[in-house]
């Protein structure tokens, strides 16, 4: 019998090393000192992160923007991309193609929705990684991975 994580978690533990049997399961342990760590998201000066997102928009180094926009580490691109979902083509992949991300990543709004795989041939013909995922999502992903300097581009879609 398969048991969850959640039932292992109720289980008391004591201090130290060993094994505690409950149930006839059998748990082998091995407690450390655990310490809380606070992580603190920097970047370097003038590179562009997300600092804030909501119900109809985003926000960029303090600065909210209320429509559709590419964001990467050095530019945020407010003209290039669809309004909305329903109007992505093939030419705004395209476009992305031009920044030479390694990773783009595609904020379809507060759901999650997949393109047809043919508007981001372009982009995985090239070898360039595209990810879909809810708006909120890719702002933390994005923020993620430009600290860690990754060529990154987040296409983000308010409406």
């Amino acid at each position: 019998m398969r048991r969850s994580c959640s039932a292992l978690r109720r289980i008391p533990l004591p201090a130290g090393e060993g094994s505690v049997e409950r149930n006839r399961t059998v748990v082998q342990f091995r407690i450390v000192n655990i310490r809380a760590v606070k992580l603190q998201l920097t970047s370097k000066a003038g590179e562009n992160l997300f600092t804030g997102y909501g119900s109809g928009y985003v926000v960029v180094n303090e600065h909210r923007y209320h429509h559709s926009l590419i964001v990467t580490p050095q530019q945020v691109i407010e003209d290039r991309l669809a309004a909305n979902f329903d109007q992505l083509t093939a030419s705004h992949f395209e476009f992305l193609l031009e920044l030479k991300p390694q990773i783009v990543l595609l904020g379809t709004g507060s759901a999650l929705r997949f393109p047809p795989p043919a508007l981001t041939r372009c982009l995985t013909t090239a070898r360039i990684g595209v990810e879909m995922m809810d708006t909120s999502a890719a702002c933390r992903t994005y923020n993620v991975l430009a600290a860690e300097g990754r060529k990154v581009a987040a296409a983000i879609l308010i409406g």
